[in-house]
This record gives structure tokens, sequence and C-alpha cells, in this order.
């Protein structure tokens, strides 16, 4: 079998060519077909409409504060509407922002201590991966070399936001050489507020002061509208000059407000300088309230109302409270709803479960109940209806000096049998007076009318806690004795530990003297106060010394004449004679 033979020269020279147009144009195509697969699916590659890739149909309202130094952390507030579960806030050029989701209203975003200063477009990115951006940039700040940074806020409040008025009386641009403290702007992430509706309450104080403020406490006053799960009160640290602190606070609408077109909440911030003097500010925000709210938007419809139990009041008895003692405490309830509370039960301490009551769970390490356990059935509760109840308390002995809350838990029903629950907290003062041993450290005496004797006093530190003391002195009634080097400081006293005071005393009458010995001291609450031990000297009449005989040589020479005489004068006085 032969092989085919291969093509001659003049054949091969004479088959198809490819065109060369098509050869270069192959090899365009492959220089340029990497380069569009790269920019079709780099991450930048429609970078230019961003917005367009994730636009959702939730809004961005606001954003609190718009401007905010980066000495610390600090807390963001964005209103808005639609957000969901698991949205997160984004800071452009920077990062995503610690988040946690309020409600659909309201998100808080931890803006971190160390942000460069500039301006920066922050952005959310819903839990459905949609996403917006703010329409107002975020300004940061940072320290200068001439002073400390200047805070002007670009915020622009939305509908819902309303700025604080400058407080009255102040003139504008005084300078402060102390902190202070005001409202820089709030909002609430309801845009209409009725009578028995929950919602959540941002708001942001500033310091407008030239000083530092710390050890601040935010205390929001029940009323018009009672807090929720904080027990009313927020603290932070500090706050450096022109700083801002944003924070939430969840809040109940009284059911009282029907009918009335705003209602009031009272805040009061307290807070101390560096050199630890206490200043308080207190502020009046204003909601507006809708008058006429029905369940259904049918002119037959009511509203649907709810039973509040809340403290309108409280007093301790006797005053004041002291550690390791016990005190009365009497508190004032009310029923604030709409409609009848059932079965109500007092739980001190604090401790609901859902579904019934339990007061295991309280907080017992400063207050414990006495006599009875920390429940208390208060029965049924109409609208309106207030109830005084009293409970014996005890205060633990290792408490040191201070103010320390006490949670209030009431449990009880409404009109369908659905249980609910209140929890309140008050705030109850404790002093812890220095424990002192006062009395004589030998045995005094003896003492005498018209002459000096020493008082030897000493005051002991019985307590486990050095003691910083005042003066101390001895004095008796007016015009019962003078005294002599009576008082003296005694100054810082470790426990176990004694001072003395020799005091010299000269007694004007004789018999039983009271002496009273007063050591002064500065408590906790930066009150004078005072200790006093009462002790019982005697005082004895000085002895009479007898006068000599001026006559008694006489009688020694010549006493049978003057025996005499007197036998004499004897007879002649029987006789009725003489005398």
């Amino acid at each position: 079998m032969s092989l085919p033979r291969p093509p001659h020269r003049k054949d091969a020279k004479n088959a198809k060519r490819v065109p060369r147009s098509l050869r270069a144009l192959c090899a365009f195509a492959f220089r340029i077909l990497p380069i569009a697969f790269l920019l079709a699916f780099h991450p930048t590659a429609w970078a230019s409409s961003p917005a367009q890739a994730c636009a959702g149909t939730f809004t961005i309202d606001g954003v609190q504060p718009g401007t905010t130094y980066n000495a610390s952390a600090v807390t963001l507030v964005i209103t808005g509407t639609g957000f969901t579960a698991g949205a997160s806030v984004v800071l452009e050029n920077f990062g995503g922002l610690n988040t946690t989701v309020v409600n659909g209203n309201l998100l808080n975003a931890t803006l971190p201590a160390g942000v460069p200063p500039g301006s920066y477009t922050l952005r959310v990115i819903n839990g459905d991966g949609t996403c917006q951006t703010a329409s107002t940039q975020l300004a940061v700040t940072g320290p200068t070399a001439t002073s400390a940074p200047a805070q002007t806020s670009t915020f622009t409040p939305s509908p819902t936001i309303t700025p604080s008025p400058a407080p009255t009386g102040t003139p504008t641009g005084t300078p402060f050489v102390r902190p202070l403290i005001g409202v820089d702007a709030y909002s609430a992430s309801a845009t209409t507020i009725t009578p028995g509706q929950d919602f959540d309450f941002a708001i942001a104080l500033v310091n407008g002061g030239q000083v530092a403020a710390t050890n601040i406490i935010a205390a929001f006053k029940a009323g018009d509208f009672t807090p929720r799960a904080t027990g009313g009160e927020r603290t932070t640290v500090s706050l450096a000059p022109g700083e801002k602190w944003s924070f939430s606070q969840p809040l109940t609408a009284s059911t009282s407000l029907w009918g009335k077109a705003t209602g009031t909440l009272e805040l009061t911030a307290s807070y101390t300088d560096v050199n630890g003097k206490s200043y308080t500010d207190t502020f009046t925000i204003t909601f507006p309230l809708v008058l006429y709210y029905t369940a259904t938007p049918t002119p037959t419809g009511t509203p649907t109302l709810l039973p509040r139990l809340i403290v309108t009041g409280y007093e301790t008895g006797p005053d004041p409270i002291r550690t390791g003692g016990e005190f009365t405490l009497t508190l004032h309830v009310q029923n604030a709803g709409g409609s009848p509370a059932k079965t109500a039960t007092l739980i001190l301490g604090g401790g609901t479960a859902a579904g019934g009551v339990s007061g295991a769970g309280g907080q017992f390490d400063v207050f414990a109940p006495q006599e009875a356990s920390n429940l208390q059935f208060l029965g049924d509760f109409a609208p309106g209806q207030s109830l005084t109840l009293a409970r014996k308390i005890a205060v633990g002995g290792s408490a040191l000096a201070g103010m320390y809350p006490l949670k209030l838990s009431f449990v009880y029903a409404d009109e369908r049998g659905n249980p609910l629950a209140d929890d309140q907290v008050i705030t109850l003062p404790v002093h812890a007076p220095p424990t002192l041993e006062i009395a004589f450290y030998e045995a005094p005496g003896p003492f005498t009318v018209g002459q000096e004797a020493a008082l030897p006093l000493q005051v002991v530190n019985r307590g486990l806690n050095s003691v910083t003391l005042g003066n101390m002195r001895v004095t008796a009634a007016e015009g019962s004795a003078q005294f002599r080097d009576n008082v003296t400081l005694v100054g810082s006293l470790d426990a176990a530990n004694f001072f003395t005071l020799d005091a010299t005393i000269i007694p004007g009458k004789g018999g039983p003297l009271l002496l009273t010995v007063t050591v002064d001291y500065t408590d906790a609450f930066n009150q004078q106060q005072a200790i006093t031990q009462m002790l019982n000297i005697e005082v004895k009449e000085p002895a009479v010394t007898p006068q000599a005989n001026a006559g008694g040589n006489e009688a020694a020479a010549g006493g049978g004449a003057n025996v005499f005489q007197r036998v004499w004068q004897v007879i002649l006085g029987l006789l009725g004679i003489g005398s």
C-alpha cells in the first residue's frame, strides 16, 4: 500500500491563506479581553453609583451630634424609619461602627476615640442589604495647638429633633470657669405620641463650660412620662469642655395625658468639677401629643387604656439612715393608668418573672426587708387610686456612706388578665458616722469647789477604718464651772487608735456636775456633724477651818473662875433673874 505523497511545492503555494486583517483583529481581541474581564468583575467597577447598587426604601432623618471631638468615644444617635435587625452604620473613608438597633426608628452607633479630624459621610446598611446615605456630613474635630477644641454644632434637626433653648438668665458668650451641662438636642423615636404609649427618647448633653464635668448623673423624674428599663438614671464618667454625650432612654407616656396637647419631661443633671464641687441643673423637655387617638380610624373607636402603678413619693424615718441600722420606708403608690390594676404585688429589691411573681432575684446587699419577705400583696387598684404602705428595712453593716438605689417592682394584671409589670428605682442616702468611744482614760478628781483639777479625757476610734475628726471640747452648764485648755483639734485617727484631751476645770458649786464632751466631723455628704458624750463628776464643798479661841490662854490660867461664873449664870437663869 502506497502512502499519499506530499503536496507539490506549487500546490502548497497555491493553498488558501488567512487574510492579514483578520489576523490583526484576533491579536487585538486577545489583548483587550483580559482587561475588559478585570474591569467587569473588579469590586470598584461600579463604584461611580454606589447608591443605585444598594438603595433601600428606609430613610435617615438625622444624625446627632453633627459635630464631635475625637478625644473620647461618642455615641451617635441616628433617627429615621424602616431600620431592621442587623442594620449597621458605616463611616466612609474610616470603616464600620459598633451599631445597636434600638427600634425601627432609632440606631445607636459608637464612634471610637482617635478618628482623624475631618468631614465624613455616614451610611446605614440595613439588615436586608439595602443602604442609605445621610444627607448631612459628620464633622470630627481634634485638639489644636492654642486652645481646647471649640465644638460648633452643624446638626440640623429633623422634624422630630427639637433643639433645646439657651439657658435663661445667662448672657450669650459669657465664659464659665466651671463645668456647665446643657441640652444640645433631643428627639423621640415616634413621630406621634399618645397617652399610654411606649417610645424611646434620644438626647445629647453638652458641656458648655471651660473645665471638665465629672461623675455625671442624668436622672428622669416620673410625671407625664415614666422612665423604663434603666430606673430613670444614666451616668457617664466625664465630659471635656465642648464634648457631647448622647444616649437614649425608654419612656412611657402617662394615660393621664388624654386631652392634653403637650407633655413635659423633667431631667436633672448632677455633676462635679475636678475639685469635687457639686452642681445640679434641671431641664424641662416638652413633647407634642395626639389629642384624640383610637385603636381604629373609625368615629366610634375608643382608646385602649392600661393600668400603670408608679411611686409618687416616699419618706424614711428615723433620719438619717445609718450603716448597720434599721429604718421605716413609707411609699405612696398610685394607679396613674386609665384602667384597674388587678391583684397587684410589690417586690422590694426587684425580681419579676413572666407569667408570675418571683422575688428571689432581687438585690439585698445594702437594703434587706425585715419582719416579712420582700413580697407584699397590695390588691386591686382603681384608676387614680392611691395607697400608702410602710416597710421596715435593715441596712447592711458593710455599706459605706453614699447614695444607694432600691429597686421596686409592681406585678399585676389588667382587666383581661394580661400580666403587666412596672420596675422603678428610688434613691436613699446612707450615713456611716464614725464609731467613737469618749471617756476618762484614768480616774479623775478629786474635785473641790474653787480649786483646779485635771480632766484626763480621750477619744478612741472603735471602727474598722480611719476617720478624720474636727475639734474635741468639754463644757458644762453655764456658771457651773470654768475651764482651761478644753478645746483641741483631733485630725486623722486610725482604727483602734486614741487621742487625749487634758483639760483643767475649776468647779463653781458642789454636788453632781454633768460634763458634755463633743467631737466634730464632716460626713460623706459634706455636712458638719457632731458626736456627744455626757460624763458625771462629783464636786465637794471646801472644808471649814475652825477659828482659834482668842481667850484660850486666859481660860487656861483662870479656868476655875470661868467655871464658877458659868454655873452662877445658869442658876440666875433658872431663877429668872439674869441671862
